[in-house]
């Protein structure tokens, strides 16, 4: 996850016992982030540091939701991987995520401000904003499995050749 110090800022707004937030990933920044989380007083976020993909998909299927909070975001791998599992997004409002979050699948937020992740993650947490994992995993997988990946080229590829015909 990018962006991790707006989420230690979000989570003093929706942290409560029960609630707990897991932040996958390592990097240059680890240390900084968990002397925030301290200085924070927040009691119930772990840094997991790096995950191999099947401890991350166990993640993405017991999660409430998952943030993807990059303020800039080429693609949105991650989210993808949380959303094929069936996890609820609270994602960045900028970059390519705008392209397939929606409001059947996610909740688009702007990653500067925590207050508004929070109030993103209380409205899942309490049951305000309600989504069928079901759905966001068929809607993603529709759209970015393997197979509709394949069907998508193929498809481009007919074109490109028939263009060459018509020449």
């Amino acid at each position: 996850m990018k962006n991790v110090d707006a989420v230690l800022k979000a989570a003093v707004h929706y942290e409560k016992p029960g609630v707990v937030t897991l932040i996958a990933g390592d990097g240059e920044l680890r240390e900084s982030l968990e002397k925030m989380k301290k200085e924070l007083g927040l009691k119930n976020v772990y840094f997991l540091g790096n995950q191999p993909h099947d401890v991350l998909r166990k993640i993405y299927n017991i999660a409430d939701c998952s943030l993807v909070l990059s303020k800039r975001e080429a693609f949105g791998l991650v989210a993808i991987e949380a959303m094929m599992c069936g996890a609820p997004l609270v994602a960045s409002a900028h970059g390519a995520l705008v392209e397939f979050v929606t409001e059947d699948v996610g909740i688009l937020v702007d990653p500067e401000e925590p207050k508004m992740i929070a109030e993103a993650v209380s409205s899942i947490l309490n049951g305000e904003s309600v989504f069928d994992r079901a759905h966001v995993a068929e809607k993603i997988a529709g759209k970015f499995s393997q197979d509709s990946i394949i069907d998508e080229f193929v498809e481009e590829y007919k074109k490109a050749i028939s263009a060459c015909g018509d020449s």
